[in-house]
């Protein structure tokens, strides 16, 4: 509920499809977490709902300075489940200065068969590399932010086997 909600446990809320229960006066709303940006006038948060779905692979990093957030600091998360050797379910999110998440690039790996081969990581890694540059998620002052998110998606697919 602060001011710049991309806090530590952001990345983990959103990418669990979490979602926020409010009061206001007498009435009750929810709120995805996708959505949430700020606290709603005269509304007051009450309760966070998890979905209780359980992932084969999930993958939470925090990183920046301890104790404190700053421009540095932000959180990662892969989850993904697979069926009989293929991969049917990805979510990647990171959260810290700015928020992202892509149906576009989890969809690349839906569908993946196990173990995934290096060269299709590789591949993966580009193309997303690409779509960030193209699309200006990080600015260049935020080149460190983009590496870190890339090389923990790597880390991310490597543990898929």
């Amino acid at each position: 509920c602060i001011r710049n909600p991309y806090g530590t446990l952001f990345a983990p809320l959103y990418a669990l499809n979490a979602r926020l229960e409010f009061h206001k006066h007498n009435e009750v709303f929810y709120i995805p977490f996708s959505k949430f940006t700020e606290i709603p006038k005269d509304s007051v948060l009450t309760k966070i709902r998890v979905p209780l779905d359980e992932w084969e692979v999930a993958v939470f990093k925090r990183f920046g300075p301890s104790n404190i957030l700053t421009e540095m600091s932000a959180g990662f998360v892969f989850l993904a489940n697979t069926q009989k050797d293929i991969i049917t379910n990805v979510r990647i999110v990171f959260a810290g200065k700015i928020l992202f998440s892509s149906k576009e690039i989890e969809n690349k790996i839906i569908g993946v068969r196990l173990p995934v081969a290096e060269r299709y990581i590789s591949t993966v890694i580009e193309e997303t590399a690409e779509y960030l540059n193209e699309n200006g998620i990080f600015s260049e002052k935020e080149d460190i932010l983009k590496n870190q998110f890339l090389n923990l998606l790597r880390l991310s697919l490597e543990q898929l086997g």
